[in-house]
Formats: structure tokens, C-alpha cells, sequence
């Protein structure tokens, strides 16, 4: 298994902040073939929730 560090700049905490983070995630899996990310975040509680309300909304974008 190969282990790859990646370093995003900073964003907003609102809708477009947490979906421009989410994009930076899916495209550095993109990029580099990998199938999970995992994130370290701190101050991390408001995105959780956004997070929950999109999924559950269905509007996660995989």
C-alpha cells in the first residue's frame, strides 16, 4: 500500500467552501488513481454537518 500526503489550501466555511474541498479531494484521487482519501481536518464540526445534509439529500457528489 502506498502512502501519499497532499496539503489543500485552505476554505470557506459555507456551501461553497465545503463543495470547492470536495472537489480539490475528488480530483487529487483522480489525479493520483486512488480509490480513498482520508482527511485530517481541524475545526471540522460544520463540516460534518454539511456533509450528513448533502448525503442525505442525495446530493453527494461520489
Amino acid at each position: 500500500m502506498k502512502n501519499y500526503t497532499f496539503f489543500l489550501n485552505t476554505f470557506e466555511n459555507n456551501d461553497e467552501g465545503f463543495t470547492k474541498f470536495l472537489s480539490s479531494i475528488k480530483e487529487l484521487k483522480r489525479i493520483n488513481r486512488l480509490d480513498t482519501a482520508i482527511v485530517e481536518i481541524h475545526y471540522w464540526l460544520n463540516l460534518s454537518k454539511w456533509l450528513v445534509i448533502m448525503n442525505k439529500n442525495g446530493n453527494l457528489p461520489r
